[in-house]
């Protein structure tokens, strides 16, 4: 006859403490694989809230592709400033996809949430676009190759490696519903790329304008993304912008005219952008400054502001 103590349930009392302990443990395990929310830096409206590494880099280019032709990179490093590194495998992404990325990440970020729900409409009418069957499915292989992305950076005394979006679930119930919504799942140590002093609020009514021209949308994000940018030569810029101009003759006209481009859209929003090329061979920009930045830079001449100051 056994010598267990039987329980209430008439379980022998060891077992039943086995069992117990099971409970408890697969009860934390459920604890820990719920979703976590991603906790991002609050930004206004009118703001666009964007990694450094992604602004000051080639990651998302201004290279020209032709239709069907999107080149395919594994694990190939990314060529940034110095103190960026970058490794990147998935299809080459645009700036476009840059466009798409910060709109669902400013939708994560209004939510409190590493999970959302909405509809193409509702991104396309953030993105300033007009609810067609060509921008409705321009966002859907944006999003496909973003979904497919592998993602390895280092900068300072942060990393992540990731992709860029989990997953993207679709309503595909209703083949006739143009706004069939997505379900996107971003991962959590995303918020890792948002650290103090490591991302640029960018005015989204100027990068709105400058849609379709992704050498001034670049240019604009890098400059912005110092306050007190050091001259580059052109040459410079084309490698960081990942720029396939074979004559760097004709990017240099390209980089005159994006210039202008951002200088007449940013004034039209009471903002500053000059630039010019010097007899030295180098370009040299001016952007706007707030008074913090200006007392900022009074006191750390030739610095690089923290990029969040307003």
């Amino acid at each position: 006859m056994s010598s267990d103590k039987q329980n209430n349930c008439g379980l022998p009392s060891n077992l039943n403490d086995r069992i117990q302990d099971i409970q408890k443990k697969r009860s934390v395990a459920k604890k820990d694989t719920k979703p976590k929310n991603l906790r991002l830096p609050n930004w206004p409206e009118a703001v666009r809230s964007i990694p450094n590494p992604f602004l000051r880099s080639a990651l998302f280019s201004v290279r020209k592709t032709k239709c069907g032709t999107i080149p395919y990179l594994e694990q190939q490093e990314i060529y940034s400033q110095k103190g960026v590194s970058i490794y990147y495998t998935g299809a080459l992404l645009s700036q476009y996809d840059l466009d798409v990325w910060q709109t669902i990440m400013h939708i994560a970020n209004k939510r409190n949430s590493s999970e959302i729900s909405c509809t193409g409409y509702e991104m396309i009418k953030i993105l300033d676009k007009t609810d067609t069957s060509y921008n409705r499915n321009k966002l859907d292989s944006s999003l496909s190759r973003m979904k497919a992305t592998g993602l390895k950076i280092k900068f300072g005394n942060y990393s992540y490696e990731g992709s860029l979006i989990n997953d993207v679930y679709r309503d595909e119930s209703d083949k006739r519903n143009a706004r069939k919504p997505y379900t996107i799942n971003l991962n959590p140590k995303l918020q890792t790329l948002f650290g103090p002093n490591q991302f640029t609020q960018i005015q989204w009514n100027i990068r709105r304008a400058l849609a379709g021209k992704p050498i001034a949308q670049w240019l604009y994000g890098y400059y912005t993304s110092h306050a007190n940018p050091h001259p580059l030569k052109p040459e410079t810029i084309r490698k960081l912008s990942g720029s396939n101009a074979q004559k760097i003759g004709e990017f240099k006209d390209n980089l005159l005219k994006s210039f202008q481009i951002i200088s007449n859209v940013s004034s039209k929003f009471g903002q500053t952008f000059n630039a010019e090329i010097k007899d030295d061979g180098l370009i040299y920009v001016t952007t706007h400054k707030t008074k913090t930045k200006k007392k900022f830079l009074a006191k750390h001449p030739r610095k690089i502001l923290p990029s969040n100051y307003p």
